[in-house]
């Protein structure tokens, strides 16, 4: 019992450490550049810099005590706050619990993606390696990426911890989706080569995975959430909204997740060998982004056909089905609904 006890309490202070490196580094991104500090990866500038990641136990304390930390959040904020709002700003018509909990589930959604894409940013964008991407694999021989920058460790492992707690909403807490089970692929994908990934110190290149794959979900559930703010009233200026939402989402996702993400794919496959004879582990994560790139594609040819509906005229519709009995009752994000000819 004091082997466990001690090992918690180890985990809780290296969680309690690299949270707040990451306030830190947060609240004062462009401090260092303007007293000209040295270099970021400087270990005389970041002392609390580490080599080598904790051992596995204290890693798995730390993703594990984060996970139920965003667990928590998710559900006080889906029903202090989210639910609340729903009540107030859905149409009087549409404030059933139905309608309330899907509303939860975007602002949620909205949410979490809003604060990481904020957090990826001022944490990738002030490091040295970012670009070019020959960056992300020089060095990897000699043992260099084993010194992260505390701020850089709480972003990851928080990220496999956030999408573990995204994982047991989906399957617990959420509305049906129709797109459930590419969803759960994308949720477990994502935690296994986050974990893998930083263990075996393919960092760099894993915090641009994360960059580049958040951004596209905030337009897209501000689109829902207009959308059901909308309600029957097509003409509404929520509803104008949704549409301009739903078209940023469209071109925010080809650029980071299509040509990009594709860019960062063909990075950890080609590009990589000019500088590292990739380990299994390495190809195992190679295969993973694969996997990733593959989903990307699926959803971006809904997307598409979303576009081509909305070129002709058509409106923006959620569609869900509700019946516990369907055998497809998962969510496809946002779809089309044609205008009754007059």
């Amino acid at each position: 019992m004091d082997s466990i006890m001690s090992t918690l309490a180890k985990s809780h202070s290296t969680s309690v450490m690299l949270g707040t490196s990451l306030l830190a580094s947060l609240t004062s991104p462009f401090q260092r550049y303007s007293q000209n500090q040295p270099d970021i990866w400087s270990k005389d500038f970041l002392p609390s810099s580490v080599r080598d990641p904790d051992p596995l136990v204290d890693l798995v304390g730390v993703y594990l005590e984060f996970a139920l930390f965003f667990l928590v959040v998710l559900v006080l904020f889906r029903h202090l706050v989210a639910h609340p709002f729903a009540r107030v700003a859905l149409p009087s018509d549409k404030r059933d619990v139905q309608s309330v909990s899907k509303f939860g589930d975007s602002a949620c959604e909205c949410a979490n993606y809003m604060v990481f894409t904020f957090i990826g940013l001022s944490v990738s964008l002030t490091s040295s390696w970012t670009w070019p991407s020959s960056n992300w694999w020089s060095g990897y021989a000699d043992g260099s990426h084993d010194l992260m920058r505390s701020d850089l460790r709480c972003w990851y492992i928080m990220d496999a911890s956030r999408y573990t707690a995204l994982l047991f909403s989906i399957l617990f807490l959420e509305h049906g989706r129709k797109d459930f089970k590419e969803m759960l692929i994308h949720h477990i994908v994502t935690i296994v080569i986050t974990l893998v990934s930083y263990h075996y110190d393919f960092t760099r290149v894993g915090a641009i995975v994360k960059l580049v794959m958040d951004p596209a979900d905030v337009p897209l559930h501000l689109a829902k959430l207009c959308l059901y703010i909308g309600g029957t009233n097509k003409k509404g200026v929520a509803v104008f909204w949704s549409n301009r939402f739903f078209e940023v989402f469209a071109v925010v996702f080809f650029v980071t997740r299509i040509i990009l993400f594709g860019y960062v794919v063909w990075s950890a496959g080609i590009e990589s060998s000019s500088y590292l004879v990739m380990p299994p582990a390495g190809w195992g994560c190679v295969v993973l982004l694969l996997i990733l790139l593959c989903l990307q594609m699926f959803w971006m040819s809904l997307i598409v056909k979303m576009a081509l509906k909305l070129s002709k005229g058509d409106e923006l519709e959620d569609i869900r089905s509700d019946s516990e009995g369907e055998g497809d009752k998962k969510e496809a994000p946002i779809t089309r609904k044609k205008k009754k000819k007059q």
